[in-house]
């Protein structure tokens, strides 16, 4: 049994808080940071070796994360509008 206070939400809504929560979760941005991180790691890699032939794959990555980024943030804008 738990006190009355450690109601987190309205009771009897259990299940629409804890799949609230979880899309904000999936959906966040930042989900997206951690793969910015990798790729910028592996971009200054590859500018330490000389490897400018990877500059094309760098770019459709950067393009790809920024539309994933925009596309998160659209639907974290969404699901608190309700």
């Amino acid at each position: 049994e738990l006190e009355a206070d450690a109601l987190v939400g309205a009771e009897g809504e259990g299940w629409k808080q804890v799949t609230a929560e979880l899309a904000f979760e999936r959906s966040g941005p930042e989900r997206i940071y951690s793969s910015v991180v990798l790729l910028d790691a592996w971009t200054k890699h590859m500018q330490a070796v000389g490897r400018t032939d990877a500059a094309p794959l760098v770019g459709r990555l950067v393009a790809e994360l920024a539309t994933l980024r925009a596309m998160s943030i659209a639907c974290t804008a969404r699901l608190a509008a309700g």
